[in-house]
């Protein structure tokens, strides 16, 4: 992640408007009440409307707006807003899992993972085991089955939770995907996890 974050970085606006679907929430300014002195240079109307649009095309497209006349529809336009947002993420989400869903990966990856984590219980040993095959992908701990989703850049192979994928889920609280990722050097793979306490280990 942080290698993508160094490359986006480095974009000009140009590149981000060529990269990334823009979305703007505007109030134009004659809906604003200047307040010289004070932090914020200007207040709200008691009557404002806020506008939503999408850079396309090389140029600026209202899709939506939302009008404000009371405290109510304050509280209904926020949730306009982070309505929008997250249909918007969940569609990318969707389209990243159709996309991820369909590339193959190279037959070195096929194997069985055995992790052992950090026990929080006397006389237990925890274990993750991770089942990565050409029929199916999932990760297993005593009760716990899910699906997994495989992508490969070159010698990196990242395992995405299906279900944070597709829709919410408990895993979604964690902000962490994805959930596993393995790197191949030579002849071993070298496992880790920022959501799951995984000891570092290695596999021939």
């Amino acid at each position: 992640m942080r290698i993508y974050k160094k490359n986006v970085d480095k974009l000009s606006i140009e590149e981000y408007k060529k990269v990334f679907d823009i979305y703007v929430f505007f109030i134009d300014k004659k809906y604003l009440v200047p307040t010289p002195g004070n932090d914020s240079p200007y207040n709200l109307k008691e009557k404002y409307q806020t506008d939503l649009y999408q850079y396309k095309n090389n140029s600026w497209e209202k899709i939506d707006s939302f009008s404000i006349n009371s405290d109510e529809k304050k509280k209904k336009e926020m949730n306009w807003r982070i309505n929008f947002i997250e249909k918007k993420s969940n569609d990318l989400q969707t389209a990243f899992f159709n996309h991820i869903n369909k590339v193959k990966i190279d037959n070195s990856w096929y194997r069985d993972y055995i992790l052992p984590l950090d026990s929080y219980e006397p006389n237990y040993n925890y274990t993750y085991y991770i089942k990565i095959s050409k029929d199916s992908v999932y990760v297993a701990e005593r009760t716990l089955k899910d699906l997994l989703v495989p992508f490969q850049n070159a010698d990196t192979l990242f395992l995405y939770h299906k279900k944070n994928l597709l829709s919410g889920s408990e895993y979604m609280e964690n902000k962490q995907i994805p959930e596993v990722k393995i790197i191949k050097v030579k002849d071993k793979y070298y496992i880790s996890s920022e959501v799951f306490d995984l000891k570092k280990q290695y596999f021939y």
